[in-house]
């Protein structure tokens, strides 16, 4: 009874509270948000797919405001739940005689939205879920979202809750008068509901301010979850749920149309969650639109991407709700992941403007696949002019690729390169767009093909010189470049003669006119000419790397005079007294140029630091807006936490505060707070390039999502495993693998460089790494140099479980013909103890020099074989040899008999050249199979197999490489070496590698599964 009447007491305050929030005009959002960090968006995006498919909230809660496409039309989707037989809104304002569950939170993350409700004793969450997973394009691809309501008790008592869902038919138009159709397409497992128009005008409309009106759009939910759906006048439904908890079709509303959008039935569904208690129910709708072709590309009408191999929207359906379990926990831990990195680089309020700009820049974007099966992605002008593929969209947008998919930046930039390489693009300079959404067929804007008219030389031609090389420096290769490399010189070569002191031109902020001599322009010219530079240096190029280093170091210097304002730098060379945020100069720093002098960076930010209005920096002298994407940039350039946030703050207090309730603008006044113009708009991307600066985030990142190369792109495509550490050298850098399975999982020894620096101890060292899945790693461990023996280092590492301890034999390294073999033991894979007697073994005999390396321990019978590679006297040909310990030993020093007076395997192939080395060992019945390195590193080494059956005598299975290094441009094309054999516990045998395209500056890790033939190995599939 007490409980009860504090509980009763509790709920009054709270209304209470929400009155006097709006008697005093107490923004909803400050109760809702909860605290720093919890954004109030301008607007809250709920489905968030693509151009055409997405949809928001533009109000503090859901139930102020009906839901809107991004333009501003209703895009009405609509939610009541149920709680003991009394009915609230929990989304929409209809029916207006409901009241509306409190809204106690609403959170935005890159991948969801969460509304919290709470009343009636039930905690009621409606998350909208996006699994836009930048390392995997076919889940990315799916124009999906997920509508989730998660419900559970607050108090001691369970409670009845049923939920409704409905969404209104101009979805699937342009305007509410195209007719629509409508029908049930209930398959075996799921209820599904579908509308689209009955014109199906596919791909026939262009512009800015355009719905969809063409593809169908789709809701669908699973059989066994118990929903009842119905096509009904939406009121009806709506108070049919509110009074009974279920759903009937309504009289008249079971034929398919067509009838216009406006007076067309709703599609509606609704989910009995039972009786709910502590432990939350959970239960999904699907909403989908399958548009069937997308995009137009230079006449060619192309599909999404999701769509490659044939799939039909009934088979989209059908995946999606068996993954669903699966996909919301992917993007859970892909939330919290990516939120605590950007904490991290950032803080609390960069982060929350971070997600929100996550999912709108995935929303701006279209995701198809060409005829050669590869990924275009095609981003959409939204409220500028409705061009499409822009190239200073691409831009500012591109960090957020850059930093997480490497694949989606290659997608971006594929088209647009294309096109500029092709007979139809007749200038020296880039081109600015290909076309007007969703038509890509060619530039429209300014001249067009026709003439210079209007046109972006600088700008564009410098924006893709950098984009490119920032991919070549995420990636650790040039290879993307190669297809265009005469152009991009050419580029290069405008640049020389054009960007210093640009001729009157449009930059990309053209909204603010044509401007001669424009500082800002002139430093992105500079940095376009160091990006090609640093793109001749991956190509090995270093001639030419050095001669346009030298002319962009000239050009900085130049700058940094001519430019020169006392306490600041110009907005053009030639107007004293103006300034403006040089943005641009962000790629010195990022490529590793060095251009200019720090004194620079230092010099802006205290000039802008004192300039800001209340909602932020100013774009320039000239007016009070700004743009939000440079500030974030511009914020980054002395790389101080304090100036970071500093710029960032009145940022996010722009976006929590805006009274323009619009999907995020990246143009805005900084006094006001409104927007001057543009909405939507995927450049918002930019705002991650904050993350770029953090190398080891950055190298996680792009890692992680590198085996997402584009199907069919030979020259591109990367494995599912492909894993650098990038905590040494900042880029990724791993060798000599070795797995065991381990404690329930799998543990990869690996070598890592030295720092490289200069530091005390410095040298080679051992990596150590997990995974559940054998593609994602975390790095959990090192074993360093700790004997004397390795005081240089130690690398090569072999790992073996015996009576559940971890073994590890390794190398010293850096020693010469003085190199041996050591032995560690652990019991938790992470901590060793080292052998007192190491090294345990060096070989003896006149066929070598005493050398050392490359161990590989195998059992066979009663003893553990070490093989380990050695050198000729002559210290020129290695070759592999053999050693053996009683198995029950300790194997010290004295536990081990050399069992051979000459190699085992020396090279004899010419692909061998003058080296065998890493051998790697497994067991097939009664044959033994070796995999082992053939060549130096980068001669480049491929993988070659041997059998045995009693392990001192091999012969060669084959006199080809049995895994070849990669063909020119791919990743692999400098190695694929050092093999590490690994057979899991089901049996399946897999073979990890190293391999590298730029001569080893990069060092990746790979894996590739192998079947098993009467005649020995193959490659899985082969």
């Amino acid at each position: 009874m007490v409980t009860d009447l504090v509980r009763g007491r509790v709920r009054t305050l709270l209304r209470v509270a929400w009155v006097l929030a709006a008697l005093l005009a107490v923004p909803a959002a400050d109760l809702i948000a909860g605290g720093v960090g919890h954004l109030r968006p301008p607007a809250v995006p709920l489905v968030a797919c693509d151009p055409y498919f997405s949809i928001w909230s533009p109000a503090d809660r859901l139930t102020d405001a009906e839901t809107i496409h991004w333009t501003g039309k209703p895009h009405r989707l609509t939610s009541l739940v149920r709680i003991d037989d009394k009915t609230y809104r929990v989304l929409g304002t209809e029916p207006a005689d409901l009241p509306a569950l409190p809204q106690v939170r609403t959170e935005v993350f890159p991948t969801r939205t969460v509304c919290t409700f709470e009343g009636e004793g039930v905690r009621l969450r409606l998350t909208f879920l996006t699994p836009a997973l930048p390392d995997d394009l076919e889940v990315y691809s799916r124009p999906v979202t997920y509508v989730v309501w998660e419900a559970q008790r607050l108090g001691p008592q369970d409670h009845a809750v049923q939920v409704y869902f409905d969404a209104g038919p101009e979805i699937a138009v342009n305007t509410p008068d195209q007719p629509v159709e409508w029908a049930d397409k209930s398959l075996r497992n799921l209820m599904v509901l579908r509308v689209g128009t009955r014109a199906q005008p596919v791909l026939e409309k262009k512009g800015d301010n355009l719905r969809i009106d063409w593809g169908y759009f789709h809701i669908a939910a699973v059989k066994t979850d118990g929903p009842a759906t119905a096509f009904g006048n939406g009121p009806a439904l709506r108070r049919q749920f509110a009074n009974q908890g279920w759903l009937t079709a309504e009289p008249g509303e079971t034929d398919a149309g067509p009838r216009p959008a406006q007076s067309a039935p709703v599609l509606a569904v609704s989910i009995n969650l039972g009786r709910v208690s502590e432990e939350p129910t959970v239960r999904p709708v699907i909403l989908a639109y399958d548009d069937e072709f997308s995009i137009q590309y230079l006449e060619q009408n192309l599909r999404p991407y999701w769509r490659r191999q044939g799939a039909t929207a009934a088979q989209l359906l059908e995946q999606s709700a068996l993954e669903f379990d699966r996909l919301r926990a992917r993007c859970e831990r892909f939330d919290a992941e990516l939120m605590a990195d950007l904490v991290k680089a950032g803080g609390e309020e960069y982060a929350a403007i971070c997600a929100l700009a996550y999912r709108q820049c995935v929303a701006g974007n279209k995701l198809v696949v060409d005829a050669r099966g590869r990924p275009l992605m095609f981003p959409k002008e939204n409220f500028s002019n409705g061009c499409i593929g822009t190239v200073d969209v691409l831009y500012p947008m591109a960090p957020q690729f850059l930093l997480l998919s490497p694949a989606l930046t290659r997608a971006m930039l594929t088209p647009i390169l294309d096109y500029a390489g092709s007979d139809r693009w007749k200038f020296p300079f880039a081109p600015h767009d290909l076309g007007t959404y969703p038509h890509a067929n060619g530039q429209v804007y300014g001249g067009g093909e026709r003439s210079e008219e209007k046109q972006m030389p600088v700008e564009e031609t410098a924006n893709l010189l950098i984009l490119v090389a920032a991919l070549a420096t995420v990636e650790g290769h040039a290879g993307f470049a190669d297809p265009y490399w005469a152009m991009l010189e050419r580029w290069a070569g405008y640049l020389k003669e054009k960007g210093f002191d640009p001729e009157r031109q449009l930059c990309t902020d053209d909204f603010a006119g044509h401007l001669a001599h424009n500082v800002n322009l002139s430093a992105k010219a500079i940095c376009g000419l160091g990006a090609f530079a640093r793109l001749c240096e991956l190509r090995g190029d270093q001639v030419r790397a050095r001669e346009f280093l030298a002319l962009a170091r000239d050009w900085a210097a130049r700058w940094a005079k001519d430019a020169d304002d006392g306490d600041h730098y110009r907005l053009a060379f030639d107007q004293p007294g103006t300034w403006s945020q040089k943005y641009n100069l962000v790629w010195d720093r990022l490529l590793g140029l060095n251009l200019f002098p720090e004194s620079v960076f230092r010099k802006e930010m205290d000039f802008y630091r004192g300039l800001q209005n209340a909602y932020g920096l100013p774009l320039d002298n000239r007016k009070d807006y700004t743009k939000l994407d440079w500030i974030l940039w511009t914020a980054t350039l002395t790389r101080d936490r304090g100036d970071f946030a500093a710029l960032t703050g009145p940022v996010y207090r722009f976006l929590h505060e805006s009274p323009s309730r619009v999907p995020m603008t990246d143009w805005y006044d900084t006094k006001t707070g409104r927007m001057v113009g543009f909405r939507a708009r995927p450049v918002v991307g930019g705002v991650f390039l904050q993350m770029l600066y953090a190398e080891e985030i950055r190298g996680k990142w792009a890692a992680r999502a590198g085996g997402q190369a584009p199907a069919g792109l030979e020259s591109l495509a990367v494995p599912a495993m492909y894993w650098g550490d990038t905590s040494r050298l900042g880029r990724p850098f791993a060798k000599d693998p070795s797995v065991i399975h381990f404690q329930g999982r799998q543990w990869l020894y690996y070598s890592m460089p030295p720092f490289g620096d200069g530091r005390t101890n410095d040298g080679w060292a051992v990596g150590i790494a997990t995974s559940t899945n054998l593609v994602d790693w975390r790095k959990v461990g090192e074993v360093l140099p700790a004997q004397e023996c390795d005081r240089k280092g130690l690398a090569a590492p072999c790992a073996i479980v015996i009576e559940d301890k971890v073994h590890l034999f390794y190398q010293t390294y850096g020693n010469g013909p003085r190199d041996a073999i050591c032995h560690a033991v652990s019991r938790d894979g992470t901590h060793f103890e080292r052998d007192p007697s190491n090294p345990v073994f060096r070989p003896t005999g006149d066929w070598n020099n005493g050398r050392a390396i490359d161990a590989e321990v195998f059992p066979v019978g009663d003893r553990l074989l070490l093989y380990f590679a050695t050198r000729d006297p002559a210290g020129r040909i290695q070759m592999l040899g053999v050693a053996g310990a009683d198995l029950k030993s300790d194997y010290s020093r004295a536990a081990w008999t050399q069992l051979c007076d000459g190699p085992i395997l020396r090279p004899e192939l010419p692909w061998e050249q003058q080296c065998i080395e890493a051998p790697s060992l497994c067991r097939r019945g009664e044959v033994l199979y070796m995999f082992y390195a053939g060549a130096y590193n980068n001669a480049p080494q491929q993988i070659g197999v041997a059998t045995s059956r009693d392990g001192l005598k091999w012969t060669r299975l084959l006199t080809s490489p049995f895994l070849p290094h990669g063909k020119p441009g791919t990743w692999n094309a400098s190695e694929s070496g050092h093999p590490g054999v690994y057979v899991a516990p089901n049996g399946e045998t897999h073979l990890f590698y190293q391999g590298n395209n730029d001569r080893g500056r990069t060092w990746y890790l790979s894996r590739v599964k192998l079947d098993w033939t009467e005649r020995g190995p193959v490659l899985a599939g082969e």
